[in-house]
């Protein structure tokens, strides 16, 4: 089946306004063009996902639909996507691998994995009141401290790719880091804080 994988936040486009309005030419992301970003998270994701792996593209992938295609198409493995304030400008259902034109994108999935369950949403903001589970979400950037990688406080996961250096992550070592022990941890690279 392959390993699973979680990222958000992408903004594949070549809108320099999107690119200054999330910050990314500054000096903390260093990139100098949009066409740097996109061919940079084109190779990260490649680098680590495999054609069999699966991805869960948690919203805010691309705004016009031949980005969206023509980005996706670049991308390995199945890719499974939750609809982010910011897709698409029109049409939202499509969806088969080459021309996306059949796709349903939820709001929001429960994906159980290894026995634990975790809600996948675009916006932290979304979540159910009802919901006591973990939660894995994009939409706030860099928001540290308040939206870090981990935060155990919330059972909040912050897949949003400014967090997560630009790279999907493996949901097995999401897991094997011990996520219920974890206070708190900034991104994929820092030492995680312990209860």
């Amino acid at each position: 089946m392959g390993r699973v994988f979680l990222i958000s936040d992408n903004h594949f486009s070549d809108y320099e306004k999107m690119f200054s309005d999330l910050k990314r030419n500054t000096e903390e992301f260093g990139f100098k063009s949009t066409a740097e970003m996109n061919r940079i998270m084109i190779s990260n994701w490649n680098r680590v996902v495999h054609p069999e792996d699966t991805v869960f593209h948690l919203g805010d992938f691309a705004w016009l639909k031949d980005e969206f295609v023509n980005y996706a198409n670049q991308l390995n493995g199945r890719k499974i996507f939750i609809l982010g304030n910011h897709d698409f400008e029109g049409n939202r259902w499509w969806l088969k691998e080459k021309s996306y034109e059949n796709a349903v994108f939820s709001l929001m999935s429960v994906l159980t994995y290894r026995n634990r369950d975790f809600l996948l949403v675009h916006n932290p903001a979304d979540v159910p009141r009802w919901w006591k589970g973990w939660v894995i979400h994009g939409h706030v950037h860099y928001k540290i401290p308040k939206f870090p990688f981990i935060d155990g406080e919330n059972k909040n996961i912050n897949v949003s790719c400014d967090v997560i250096e630009f790279t999907p992550v493996d949901l097995d070592w999401i897991i094997d880091l011990d996520i219920d022990s974890i206070r708190k941890m900034d991104s994929p690279s820092s030492k995680p804080v312990r209860w």
